[in-house]
């Protein structure tokens, strides 16, 4: 079984429909590597700030004395 799947692995990327399939998700790859990297990490750290900045004023607010007021 190993020896023939080389040769069939390398007929089906050399047929249109292998070329296409193997295109098509060599594309999508592509697009979601450029979404996580420029889209999703600015989300993300934007809720990271976003939550540190409610944290911070979360705890001033209550802070040493805060309770008593």
């Amino acid at each position: 079984l190993s020896e023939r799947t080389p040769k069939v692995l390398t007929h089906f990327k050399l047929s249109r429909f292998g070329y296409n399939t193997f295109s098509f998700f060599n594309q999508r790859f592509l697009v979601e590597l450029y979404y996580n990297r420029y889209i999703t990490d600015k989300v993300l750290e934007l809720g990271g700030q976003t939550t540190k900045v409610l944290d911070k004023g979360s705890i001033e607010l209550v802070g040493p004395y805060g309770l008593e007021k």
